[in-house]
């Protein structure tokens, strides 16, 4: 039985960390790019995604460079990649972000 690594590594003939380098990073950039804006709440800086006609936000807050969602007051998800901002906005509105060119 070979280790777990291997697997993913050489399974499909592709090596796992060319794999990671095709994800996209989040960024400032990629977040205008959604129309996302961009407000000061508090000690917070955070982007406001608007969806439902703009009647409803999504709210994701940067923090030393990083990009989270709160689920709660005591639980954050980072959002590190600008695919898992997508799949976050569809499956908390089911609708789609739009990002200009």
């Amino acid at each position: 039985m070979c280790p777990v690594d291997d697997f993913v590594t050489h399974s499909n003939g592709v090596d796992i960390d060319e794999i990671f380098k095709e994800f996209i990073p989040l960024t400032e950039e990629w977040l205008l790019r959604s129309n996302a804006e961009h407000k000061k709440a508090s000690s917070r800086i955070g982007w406001y995604l608007y969806f439902g006609n703009n009647a409803s936000s999504i709210r994701i807050y940067e923090n030393n460079g990083k990009y989270f969602y709160y689920v709660s007051k005591f639980r954050s998800i980072e959002i590190k990649y600008v695919h898992k901002l997508q799949n976050l906005f569809h499956e908390l509105t089911h609708e789609e972000v739009t990002f200009k060119e």
